[in-house]
């Protein structure tokens, strides 16, 4: 499931939130299924425009096909585990007891 473009967040929202409003929009966001988006929003998170734009496009093939295929979900994973080496300790066990 993906909110369809109608609640993201922009790379400036994301990047200004507090830890605990970032920790809680990733916990809603999980609830919802929103896992895709949670992945574009750490990539903001983390300031790496690699990461920003391969999100981007998970995201993008997320929406268009209307639901993640194998072969995007293995992407978003990988990506996410890249992602997750660049956070501090402490961050990475953070936010992923938010996901």
């Amino acid at each position: 499931m993906t909110n369809n473009n109608n609640r993201l967040k922009t790379y400036k929202e994301i990047f200004s939130m507090t830890a605990k409003d970032f920790q809680d929009l990733l916990k809603e966001n999980t609830d919802t299924n929103y896992h895709t988006e949670n992945v574009l929003y750490l990539a903001f998170r983390s300031g790496n425009k690699k990461f920003i734009d391969e999100a981007k496009i998970v995201l993008a093939d997320h929406l268009t096909q209307g639901s993640l295929s194998h072969e995007n979900a293995k992407r978003r994973t990988e990506l996410l585990s890249r992602m997750k080496s660049t956070f501090l300790v402490t961050y990475q066990k953070t936010y992923w007891e938010c996901l």
